[in-house]
């Protein structure tokens, strides 16, 4: 249910007016007022609890072409007049020759929003929702002998964020978040395995009581237990599967990452320049959606005030968009999308993607392995990075399959996969129709911000690609 800030009309006449007043060209202010809960543990003790309060208030202001920035936790009179104060001296203290910042024009908005919860995580008492997640935790733990230790990490936030600009935007947004991870550790003998899943997004306590637990529950402990067995994975060229979360890591690595347009604009990414290009198979869309609700990544509006848009990055394999905020899109003459991102009121708002996914396919998963004599099936999502500007990633999957004869045999340990994006994306041969999503955070900035990122994918085969392992193919 929505309220209205006490907090707005105050800001506007003390931090927006006083930025104006002061010579900016431009204003505006994020606060938020959120309560954010923690719960951390394994099965071999008790859950450590955390809640707390985070509020605050952040100040971008434009100057003589150059951007400002200051934030702080001091409401008071004196507080907001000092943080408007320390943005401009920023914005004022560090000329870059050759440099004005211009914002892509918007209408601003004036919105009261609340996001859809059942029941918000507040409603449960804390201690139930730790009953849970340990609850979970111990459920997994007593599946088999062999599972030594699950640990969980579960965080919610909720309550409300606020946007107002010089420009007459004003939106208000009732917010909440919750996300589990867990990860299970067995052993037998010498061997160890471990593995991982997540469950959540951008909504109510129903993202978590509601999922099905015992299914989640089965998933890791026999993954958990069925890795011990595994062999050293091949390392080569070969034929690659990637099921739905291995195919997430992929489209926020190595795609996501490299059409932000604050590495477009210099040049430091490898689709810089390419709108237009084929890249990949008329079977490949890749499209980044703030708007999918209930994913990790959903948003309505930005941290600039913009909407969040459903962008196309590339259709039917052609290189179509770039994920823009205000001042990227300026530069590239495009129409801000809505992705300017940050991780609190306490940073400004750098390009980062929302739900980013690939789109489905007319394949059913098991079609993919037709034809393989030996190759490689990557599931799961342990972590990547990549280098936009030299067009190379790297990523590790969870757990790895060897395929052999069109099926999927032998498992593997210490696969990870690597290469060049646009030859990957042009490896790209068979889509599923499986596209399902994961909740997952991303990491970027100086200094860093991590954001909850939503990823979704079907399962990809690709022609060929490139395996890191310990011993040599067959």
């Amino acid at each position: 249910m929505t309220r209205p800030l006490p907090e707005v009309n105050r800001l506007r006449a003390k931090v927006i007016q006083r930025g104006l007043e002061m010579g900016a060209d431009y204003v505006d202010v994020r606060y938020q007022d959120l309560t954010v809960s923690f719960i951390s543990g394994d099965n071999r003790g008790e859950p450590q609890l955390k809640q707390g309060s985070e509020m605050g208030v952040g100040v971008r202001t434009l100057a003589d072409g150059r951007w400002g920035f200051s934030s702080t936790s001091d409401l008071s009179d004196f507080g907001l007049a000092a943080v408007v104060s320390d943005s401009l001296e920023m914005a004022r203290s560090f000329p870059i020759p050759g440099h004005r910042v211009e914002l892509a024009p918007v209408e601003p908005a004036r919105a009261t929003l609340a996001i859809a919860a059942r029941y918000r995580p507040s409603e449960v008492d804390l201690d139930q929702r730790a009953a849970t997640v340990a609850g979970l935790a111990d459920s997994i733990g007593q599946a088999a002998p062999e599972i030594t230790r699950v640990e969980y990490h579960y965080a919610d936030v909720e309550g409300w964020q606020s946007f107002l600009s010089s420009e007459g935007a004003e939106i208000q947004t009732d917010f909440t978040r919750n996300i589990l991870r867990l990860e299970a550790y067995a052993e037998r003998g010498s061997q160890r395995s471990s593995t991982t899943g997540s469950i959540g997004g951008v909504g109510g306590w129903e993202l978590i009581a509601g999922a099905d637990l015992g299914g989640l529950q089965s998933q890791l402990a026999g993954n958990a237990i069925r890795w011990l067995d595994a062999e050293a994975a091949p390392a080569g060229s070969f034929p690659v599967i990637l099921n739905n979360q291995a195919a997430e890591n992929f489209v926020h690595e190595a795609v996501g990452h490299s059409a932000e347009a604050d590495a477009i604009v210099p040049g430091a990414s490898v689709l810089a320049g390419r709108l237009g290009q084929r890249l990949a198979d008329e079977e490949v869309t890749v499209i980044d959606d703030p708007g999918l609700a209930g994913t990790v990544g959903h948003y309505l509006y930005d941290d600039e005030g913009v909407r969040g848009q459903r962008t196309t990055i590339i259709q039917q394999g052609v290189l179509a968009g770039y994920l823009t905020s205000r001042e990227t899109a300026a530069a590239l003459g495009l129409p801000p999308n809505g992705h300017g991102r940050a991780k609190s009121v306490h940073h400004p708002p750098i390009v980062r993607m929302g739900t980013i996914h690939f789109t489905p396919g007319d394949h059913s998963p098991e079609e993919l392995f037709d034809g393989i004599d030996y190759g490689i099936y990557l599931l799961g999502k342990r972590g990547g990075q990549v280098d936009p500007a030299q067009g190379i990633f790297q990523f590790r999957p969870d757990r790895a399959l060897l395929i052999e004869d069109s099926e999927d045999t032998r498992p593997l340990k210490g696969a990870s996969l690597s290469g060049n994006i646009l030859e990957i994306l042009g490896n790209i041969e068979a889509v599923a129709d499986d596209l399902c999503f994961d909740p997952g955070g991303c990491g970027k900035g100086l200094p860093m911000q991590l954001v909850p990122a939503g990823s979704g994918s079907p399962h990809l085969r690709l022609r060929s690609a490139t395996i890191g392992g310990s011993r040599g193919g067959r």
